[in-house]
């Protein structure tokens, strides 16, 4: 048997290893060029609190407080995304008006992901947690999922935070107060915050 040169053999081997390479390369899957954003990988998370009364369904504004945060809980500036050194306080008056709160979750690109989740609104719902109870009351204004909801004041001259969780998977069947105290047992966390807040009377002004 005529032995093989190892010249012959490094050909062999080329080959062999050119062939692998390509039946690599054709079984990976292509990649997408545009792949949909979904609700998990948000950027950016904006609580707009609209202060404004109703005529029928319609709210009538007055002004805006807006509250932006990242997904990993730094605080930001909402209009030029700069790192805060702490979370801003915002006043709610005492009165006729309410304050719609909506929650915004934007991709890194600037795109509105509220849809990503809406599309799923049955297992999705935010709670609402005050520090001090007896303070605010919330009514939900979207099937109890608290993209968009009202918050109105029930009693002034008060300092509390307010944590703010999405949850993931629950049953809605079960209906669930806004504020219930166990809202962390429910499915799983896609968002949490902790907003903080000062009650005012109507006509108040925050001086500090």
């Amino acid at each position: 048997m005529k032995k093989r040169t190892p010249k012959r053999i490094l050909s062999a081997l080329a080959v062999f290893m050119l062939l692998s390479a390509l039946v690599t390369s054709c079984s990976k899957d292509p990649v997408a060029p545009n792949e949909e954003h979904n609700h998990d990988d948000p950027a950016k998370v904006a609580l707009l609190f609209i202060k404004g009364h109703y005529h029928g369904t319609q709210l009538h504004a007055h002004d805006t407080a807006t509250v932006a945060v990242r997904m990993d809980g730094r605080f930001i500036d909402p209009n030029t995304n700069a790192l805060l050194d702490k979370a801003p306080v915002i006043t709610l008056e005492q009165g006729s008006d309410i304050y719609q709160l909506q929650v915004k979750f934007y991709a890194s690109d600037g795109d509105l992901l509220n849809g990503e989740f809406l599309e799923e609104a049955a297992i999705h719902q935010f709670f609402f947690l005050p520090s001090v109870s007896g303070v605010l009351n919330y009514v939900y204004k979207d099937d109890r999922v608290g993209f968009t909801g009202d918050f109105s004041v029930l009693q002034t001259g008060k300092e509390l935070s307010l944590t703010a969780s999405l949850r993931h998977g629950i049953n809605k069947t079960v209906q669930r107060e806004w504020n219930d105290v166990k809202y962390n047992t429910y499915g799983s966390e896609d968002f949490k915050t902790v907003l903080q807040l000062k009650t005012v009377a109507a006509g108040e002004h925050d001086h500090d």
